[in-house]
């Protein structure tokens, strides 16, 4: 029988997380206390579809922890496939092993999907996404400090989802997967620039070509920006520059010399 249930959204997609009743009333209702708490900024109302189930158990039948070798490497086995859509688990599992648990579930439906993550800081301005780009000591954390606009609000300081919904990309904030957790709210975004950062003493913006040789360096970079063992395929990356092709630019600047002339030329 279920204990309860919550439901999160994460880039658009519904998760549904059924809690089942066990003997031990106290560590699940505990159990379950703690996992709500940590998904609380992503949670929904029920009235969505689902597109993903999370199941946990106490640790009897149907589900039981396993032993496993491999290679001479002993594996306890915390998590089963009910399905392509439906993963359980048990409440026997530390936090630190829930946090593996649901990313191993997230990026299993995305990685099925036009959806794929990104490193990246962002600027809703107006509603829309502006989206800085680089390697790391780059300056995306500092760009987006240093912005300052009534229109504007920060979305994430340095992983985000971009997803395709019929013919449009959308950004949304990955609350849950950042290291810094920015409080904004869980929806998405229209996305309307894409900055690569290049460190210069003189402030410049440069529109990128997305056709030729540039255009085959740009899908590379993106390949290199997009989370590591959850690279969409080059298709799927092409097809969004194709859609983008006005939208991606070279942004230099310098910390000291930022100014609000130079903020309106990326908001634009």
């Amino acid at each position: 029988m279920v204990y309860k249930k919550i439901f999160v959204s994460i880039a658009g997609y519904t998760f549904c997380i059924i809690f089942y009743k066990g003997l031990n009333k106290r560590y699940i209702s505990e159990f379950s206390k703690r996992v709500t708490t940590i998904l609380q900024p992503l949670r929904v109302n029920a009235s969505r579809p689902v597109n993903f189930t999370i199941e946990f158990y106490e640790n009897i039948a149907p589900f039981t922890t396993k032993q496993r070798t491999i290679q001479n490497e002993l594996y306890l086995q915390y998590a089963k496939w009910e399905n392509t859509t439906t993963i359980s688990s048990t409440y026997q599992i530390s936090i630190p092993q829930f946090y593996v648990f649901f990313n191993t579930a997230v990026f299993s439906l995305i990685q099925k999907t036009d959806c794929f993550t990104i490193h990246t800081s962002a600027i809703a301005y107006k509603g829309k996404a502006f989206l800085f780009m680089g390697k790391s000591t780059a300056g995306k954390s500092t760009i987006i400090s240093l912005v300052k606009d009534k229109n504007s609000t920060t979305l994430c300081d340095d992983t985000g989802f971009i997803r395709k919904i019929g013919c449009v990309y959308y950004f949304y904030p990955a609350l849950f997967f950042e290291k810094k957790i920015i409080p904004v709210p869980n929806k998405r975004y229209l996305v309307e620039k894409i900055f690569l950062l290049k460190k210069n003493r003189a402030f410049n913006v440069t529109k990128i070509p997305t056709s030729g040789k540039s255009g085959e360096n740009l899908l590379t970079f993106l390949i290199q920006q997009t989370k590591m063992g959850q690279q969409p395929s080059k298709e799927i990356l092409r097809v969004f520059v194709k859609l983008h092709t006005n939208s991606f630019y070279f942004l230099a600047f310098k910390k000291r010399k930022f100014s609000l002339l130079m903020q309106r030329q990326i908001f634009k």
